[in-house]
């Protein structure tokens, strides 16, 4: 589905009135423009006084449009607070020549943004936005260098040069031309539950079942299906889809012949207990090298994340069966504590509050020693991991992701290289982690995750996979009134001992199969590390793109570098499976970047 809001706002000494452009939606004598498609999935509504607004992103209906503009009317921008649908917002106030573009709590929408000229440009995608501004490409070296240390362009980084993305949560506001940018929504993690394990358990229950049966009451009964990995958060949404429309429901695995990579086991219990229509898609090597090429050109930004090659799949075999939204289940482990790390990191801390640094570092350096002297692998390891041990948080948890950051600046060419901050992103965590309304540490590391792994990875992620095969996605464990919920209930219900997500397992305990609840987490990975060491025709093609000479990988590292990283995984002595996909990503993204801008063509 096409998502798609733009428009240009003067800016105090701004000059002529921008000319209306065709299929506009409304413009001002003062100069302002705003254009949705007609095949955007958005509503226009207006009252008798002339404020006007658009709704861009959920399916909304005229009565909460109208309520919202008149809230607006009201309260200014303060409105946005009470809106709880996923949706992008234009609203304009004629009497305090008042705008205000925003997105959703979460960005699970877009908007990038950029002033030029006494004009405050915006968009849902980079080449809208380019092409309004009429201007050209021209890469943020700080935003390549975020990109290679995390494989996706986070937060209000932008990949253009002097453009930036809005954050979840947050809005622009223009009044007589001045510019600000707001924060009008902040998770907090401090107002604690204290009823115990029983009744937080079936209000946990409550809130998921009306989180689905609140976003399935969005759509029209036949339109929407599931995806199902045969993970916790799939399978629960499937259930609770099941109690809400009953059985039939549409839902979609991918199954890999690599049978590590493989969950069809747990998606098949799911599917059979809850009656669905349960469509099996097979993902191949070759899969993988049409999706990418198709990717370059599907999104704003270059995207690392090798999952998102099987959830285009899953999103594209369901538009085919004439699916118009489907369930997804991100945001379950970044709301409850699912994640395997946040176990992980309660060890590590632990270890570095009760040992001295001394002892810490004196372990580390023995392990160091044995490994140099005897060339044990496991040595290496052990003085990995107490090296991690022995830094606070958020740095220990900001290099569990960091990979420029490891080999700045020798990887890097130099000219490349003095133009960037190699700790941008660790002061982004830190600062995540800083200003997080919380007390428990594992709360800090959920708000960061919130930005983060999801705001800028998974959401980015299927979203782009929705867009472009115009396919609507609902996040029911987004819901406002769950998320809000979750962010008080307290650290045991998150993490109990070495059990991740100790309540939400209790609550759906008995619609859940304990076989998919208490399994090890897996979801959407794709065997990228095992191609890239098995399938001549995958490492002739990876070849092909990462070192053209004529590509990005290459302009920003040294070839000898990228050409050790490949010989270490191909030998299986480490794996950089990741890295690797993330350089291949990047160059296909940016050979087809080079047309955008001037007029150029649109994006997912």
């Amino acid at each position: 589905m096409n998502f798609s809001i733009s428009g240009v706002i003067p800016l105090q000494s701004a000059g002529e009135s921008p000319a209306p452009a065709p299929g506009r939606t409304f413009a001002t004598p003062s100069g302002l423009l705003v254009d949705c498609p007609a095949s955007s999935v958005s509503l226009t509504v207006s009252d008798q006084s002339g404020c006007c607004a658009v709704f861009c992103g959920a399916p909304v209906t005229e009565q909460e449009a109208m309520q919202w503009l008149a809230d607006f009317a009201s309260r200014g921008w303060n409105f946005l607070a009470d809106i709880s649908k996923p949706v992008s917002v234009f609203a304009w106030h004629p009497g305090r020549r008042e705008a205000v573009v925003a997105v959703d709590r979460y960005r699970i929408n877009w908007i990038y943004w950029k002033v030029k000229k006494d004009r405050l440009y915006f968009a849902s995608t980079l080449r809208e936005l380019l092409a309004a501004s009429q201007d050209r490409l021209e890469l943020d070296s700080e935003a390549l260098y975020c990109y290679l240390d995390l494989l996706c362009v986070p937060a209000e980084l932008a990949i253009q040069r002097e453009v930036q993305k809005l954050g979840g949560g947050s809005c622009l506001r223009v009044t007589d031309g001045k510019l600000e940018l707001l924060r009008y929504h902040q998770l907090s993690y401090r107002d604690k539950y204290s009823a115990d394990e029983a009744a937080l358990a079936g209000e946990a229950r409550r809130r998921i079942e009306g989180a689905v049966q609140r976003q399935l009451s969005w759509i029209p009964e036949s339109s929407f299906g599931c995806f199902l990995s045969g993970g916790t958060d799939s399978s629960s949404l499937l259930g609770c889809s099941y109690l809400t429309r009953g059985a039939g429901v549409p839902a979609y695995s991918v199954t890999f012949q690599e049978d590590s990579w493989d969950e069809l086991e747990f998606a098949k219990i799911a599917a059979q207990k809850f009656q669905a229509r349960h469509q099996v898609i097979q993902f191949e090597m070759e899969d993988a090298l049409r999706i990418s090429e198709l990717l370059g050109a599907a999104h704003n930004e270059p995207m690392g994340n090798s999952s998102l090659l099987a959830t285009f799949k899953c999103v594209e075999r369901a538009a085919q069966d004439g699916i118009r939204y489907l369930v997804a289940g991100d945001g379950g482990d970044e709301i409850f504590g699912g994640n395997e790390r946040y176990a992980i990191d309660a060890v590590y801390s632990r270890f570095h509050a009760w040992t001295p640094g001394p002892l810490r570092r004196g372990l580390k350096g023995g392990a160091g020693l044995l490994s140099l002297l005897t060339g044990h692998r496991r040595f290496g390891q052990i003085e990995r991991i107490l090296a991690r041990a022995d830094r606070p948080n958020p740095e220990r948890y900001y290099l569990d992701d960091a990979f420029a950051f490891k080999i700045y600046p020798d990887a890097f060419r130099e000219s490349f290289a003095e133009q960037v901050n190699p700790r941008a992103n660790l002061e982004r965590f830190s600062d995540y982690y800083r200003n997080a309304s919380a007390a428990a540490e594992i709360d800090r590391l959920l708000f960061v995750d919130m930005r983060h792994t999801l705001g800028d990875n998974d959401l980015v992620k299927v979203g782009i996979s929705g867009r472009a095969n115009h396919v609507g996605i609902l996040y029911p464990m987004l819901d406002h009134e769950l998320v809000d919920f979750a962010c008080r209930l307290p650290v045991w219900a998150k993490l109990k001992g070495k059990e991740k997500r100790y309540l939400f397992k209790i609550a759906m305990s008995d619609l859940v199969p304990g076989k998919i609840l208490y399994k090890k987490k897996q979801g959407f990975g794709v065997p990228i590390s095992h191609w890239l060491r098995s399938s001549p025709k995958f490492l002739d093609r990876y070849r092909q793109v990462v070192f053209d000479r004529g590509g990005l990988a290459l302009e920003l590292l040294e070839e000898r570098f990228l050409a050790t990283k490949l010989r270490e995984h191909q030998s299986g002595l480490l794996d950089h499976g990741m890295f690797l996909w993330g350089l291949f990503a990047l160059n296909l993204w940016a050979h087809s970047a080079r047309s955008w801008g001037r007029g150029g063509g649109d994006a997912a």
